[in-house]
């Protein structure tokens, strides 16, 4: 592996043939591992790993590119997925699985759903009923710490093997405000959470640049005002409290607004502190938001209801992967998968906005895309290029730049107005014991106060005979699975022919 200050001793013929090479598979990187921290918008499958019996480790979940359940809280990939397969590395195992045959030189997720960015000390001294995973960011870190010396031996090992790692930190941080929201707990409460959540992500954040990280990507929340579980949990809301483009809780999202700007302006000051880091933003509240707003440039058709599931917290909830929930025909047209989480199609959308722009600054892709900072007075007389391998291409005393679109909206000194609610539960409902499989058909007749199942949810699939269309349509997703793989080794192939 060279070393920041190795040289590249190429003609000038070459090296612009490199070049060409380089910039015609933009996705070739030079990143040789991921790790992943965070909660169920990054898990891999961690939090199957110990609760047994869970909805999430039974089909429908993982059906649309897997064909099985992986622990994904999706029909199929997920973010860390896309950016993995793009970046040519292989797909990243849950650490709480063990290292397995391959170890966990090429990366290992921390994230388990569920997670909080704050101690669960913290919830529990609010009087929260604490029903959801110790895995806390602080825990997923500390673990990551312990796991380092097993990757590397020694400064200069830790030194290469870290500069040349890429770190995804979360989403991490929506939890913290989910369960008390679920929990009945007033917006203007939760908004005093804040500057907590904040500062336990920056602490993170700290721990490994101190480690001798370099590249991170820090995303901000979804606009939890345009998720199902939150229109259903907030449905009473008055008609004012809706934006009549998007049909998303003002309100809510404005909570969101005000978490995302008090992450960029605490990224701001770690940028300073830390000035040869490069911290990259992931505008997750902007890029799901654009989604929202124009559905049909995606092809997505269901913006407002879960594709599985009844996509809400009712009395009892019907969720995905329950004996009879109902099951859409396509989750390619949907957005959210089982209320709170997302389709593998909108993951795609906002990944592919995160590694090649505009919803995160620099892009994935362009942060270390190449890597070839080469001294052009040396490249034009055709003799030493100097590439700096293992340095980011992004100018060291150059501030971040934070994506600009995001309206964001400062919270009022009296904190936010919202509507109030009554309901009490918390994370444990993922973890589900019924052991009868999922039911792939129409929910049965059921007495009054059963939960809501949105009209957009008639298609279900009922159970029918084999269909040769459908089988057909199967086997185009196992050819597109993989000419995927195929791509991934390509690029993988690319990635170890040039980069240093």
């Amino acid at each position: 592996m060279a070393s920041s200050t190795s040289y590249l001793l190429l003609p000038l013929p070459h090296l612009l043939a490199l070049l060409l090479v380089l910039y015609a598979n933009p996705a070739v990187s030079c990143f040789n591992s991921i790790f992943s921290f965070g909660d169920s918008l990054a898990d891999t499958g961690n939090f199957v790993s110990y609760a047994k019996g869970t909805n999430i480790g039974r089909l429908p979940y993982g059906e649309t590119y897997f064909h099985r359940p992986t622990g994904r809280f999706s029909d199929g990939r997920i973010i860390i997925d896309f950016i993995a397969q793009r970046l040519g590395l292989p797909l990243v195992p849950p650490s709480l699985a063990g290292p397995g045959g391959q170890g966990f030189r090429q990366g290992a997720n921390f994230a388990v759903g569920g997670a909080t960015a704050l101690a669960n000390d913290f919830f529990r001294a609010k009087g929260l009923n604490v029903t959801w995973t110790d895995y806390s960011l602080g825990v997923q870190i500390e673990q990551f710490r312990h796991l380092l010396p097993s990757l590397c031996s020694s400064d200069s090992e830790c030194h290469d093997f870290l500069n040349n790692t890429l770190f995804l930190m979360g989403e991490i941080g929506g939890n913290d405000y989910n369960h008390p929201f679920f929990q009945g707990r007033t917006v203007e409460e939760i908004t005093t959470y804040v500057p907590n959540v904040i500062s336990a992500i920056s602490s993170a954040i700290k721990v490994l640049i101190d480690l001798g990280v370099k590249t991170l990507v820090v995303p901000g929340n979804f606009p939890i005002g345009c998720v199902p579980v939150y229109l259903g949990l907030f449905q009473n809301s008055s008609k004012g409290d809706y934006d009549p483009q998007t049909g998303c809780i003002n309100w809510l999202n404005k909570f969101s607004e005000y978490h995302n700007l008090q992450l960029t302006t605490e990224l701001e000051k770690l940028h300073q502190l830390y000035p040869d880091a490069t911290i990259i933003y992931a505008n997750y509240y902007e890029a799901l938001l654009n989604i929202v707003r124009s559905p049909q440039k995606f092809g997505i058709e269901v913006t407002e209801a879960a594709c599985c599931g009844s996509g809400k917290l009712s009395n009892p909830p019907v969720f995905c992967g329950d004996p009879g929930a109902p099951l859409c025909s396509d989750p390619s047209k949907y957005i959210s998968w089982d209320g709170t989480h997302l389709t593998e199609a909108a993951y795609k959308i906002i990944a592919d906005g995160l590694l090649d722009g505009p919803y995160a600054t620099p892009p994935i892709t362009g942060a270390r895309s190449g890597l070839l900072l080469i001294h052009h007075e040396e490249a034009q007389k055709g003799s030493t290029a100097q590439t700096t391998s293992n340095e980011v291409t992004q100018t060291p005393s150059t501030p971040i730049v934070l994506n600009p679109t995001v309206p964001f909206v400062t919270i009022p000194p009296g904190g936010l107005v919202g509507p109030t609610t009554t309901l009490n539960i918390g994370m444990d409902y993922w973890g589900g014991s019924a052991s009868v499989s999922a039911v792939r058909g129409k929910v049965p007749s059921a007495p009054s106060g059963a939960p809501f199942v949105p009209s957009r949810l008639a298609g279900s699939r009922d159970k029918v005979p084999p269909d040769p269309s459908i089988q057909d349509e199967r086997e185009l997703k196992r050819q597109k699975r993989k000419q995927s793989n195929r791509e991934s080794a390509r690029r993988s192939r690319l990635r170890n022919q040039y980069c240093l």
